[in-house]
């Protein structure tokens, strides 16, 4: 949800934040199996790590709840995109920048601080100076990153229907976007209206033939005229690319609808007043020597003044996931699913890839896999 900033605490509370924690855990998945990766693109609020790989800034009390230390995550504990893997069966998404990670399952681009439109652009209208740390990194380059990954490794060696087969075994999560533009563009000559035509845009570009992508708006945070303008944009530009795209399962994620139900249920729900903070105060900045911190992060939905805690981004995953605050709803990505192995077969993963006819009334109970070669005859395709 924001930017890379500095950042102490002694553990002591570790294990009762633990038990805690684990009450806020999701309902059993029913999404098991389906998709092989994820690759995740964002801001802070999806990042896992690749900002503290070049900016090491976050110290404890980050990662508290969860982790017990500091984990390249801007909260006390888990994201929606770490509920996402656990709810997928996959393990956490790496951040691409930890070059020792394993990417088998997933890469993570998300950088903090990210912007939906290119920085060059803020250099031209001298809109540099509007965060407290000068971050240079935007979509397009996450999208770089990207292709560097996909040419370099996922694809390496591989024929165009065998690379095609990974993409479509592979869920695409574009978490919250847009949010530090229009931090940005205030006092400039940017306008909200450039701003969310050129934000929109490249977004669009980011998921051009995607088979499975979930996609949130971004977060207000005093800009909500703003982002609801954005948010519709959006979604009517996401219709076209359905239009465009029958065969794609494409989701909005509706972060603003999801956080405001929260807000304004907030003590049904177990919070304290959503207004308050559990890391930091107005005067000194969470991590920093000084700052304050609450005993029960699971009592608070805002962590640090910026960004979610672990318990509210559970709820947010919650509602996502088996909530109707995704349109489509989430579960239509398990029913394309589910029309893409009707039109060929099924594959069953616990039988050494052995083929299950479709039509046999025993495949009822094989598994759904969305998987690599489903749909794509890879071997001939590849002579």
């Amino acid at each position: 949800m924001a930017w890379c900033s500095s950042l102490s605490l002694h553990l002591t509370l570790f294990y009762f934040f633990i038990s805690v924690y684990r009450s806020l855990s999701l309902p059993p998945s029913t999404y098991e199996g389906i998709f092989s990766k994820i690759y995740a693109f964002g801001d802070s609020s999806t990042d896992t790590g690749n900002c503290i790989e070049l900016l090491p800034y976050l110290t404890p009390p980050y990662g508290m709840t969860t982790f017990g230390k500091p984990s390249g995550r801007w909260s006390d504990g888990y994201l929606v995109l770490d509920f996402l893997a656990k709810e997928l069966s996959l393990p956490y998404v790496p951040p691409y920048l930890n070059k020792s990670s394993d990417f088998s399952h997933g890469v993570n681009f998300a950088y903090a601080g990210s912007t939906a439109i290119d920085y060059e652009i803020y250099v031209e209208h001298n809109a540099t100076k509007a965060l407290p740390i000068q971050i240079t990194n935007s979509l397009q380059t996450q999208l770089g990153w990207f292709n560097e990954f996909i040419d370099r490794v996922e694809c390496a060696g591989k024929c165009p229907a065998q690379c095609k087969a990974i993409m479509e075994g592979t869920l695409f999560w574009v978490g919250t976007m847009g949010g530090n533009d229009y931090r940005r563009i205030n006092g400039t000559s940017i306008s909200p209206i450039t701003l969310r035509e050129i934000a929109v845009a490249n977004v669009i570009h980011l998921v051009q033939g995607a088979k499975y992508i979930v996609i949130q708006g971004p977060e207000a945070q005093g800009y909500e005229l703003d982002v609801a303008a954005h948010n519709a944009l959006l979604q009517q530009q996401l219709d076209q690319v359905r239009e465009q795209n029958p065969g794609a399962a494409i989701l909005f994620a509706d972060f603003i609808r999801a956080l405001t139900d929260n807000v304004m249920n907030a003590k049904k729900k177990g919070f304290n007043d959503p207004g308050l903070i559990c890391c930091g105060n107005e005067k000194i900045l969470c991590g920093r020597p000084g700052a304050p911190v609450c005993a029960d992060p699971s009592k608070y939905m805002a962590w640090d003044g910026v960004h979610a805690t672990a318990a509210l981004n559970a709820l947010l995953a919650n509602q996502f996931f088996h909530q109707d605050f995704t349109r489509p709803p989430f579960d239509s990505l398990q029913l394309k699913c589910q029309d893409v192995i009707e039109e060929t077969t099924f594959l069953n993963p616990h039988m050494d890839g052995d083929e299950i006819d479709a039509s046999n009334e025993d495949a009822s109970d094989a598994p759904l896999v969305c998987d690599d070669e489903v749909g794509i005859d890879v071997e001939s395709e590849c002579q």
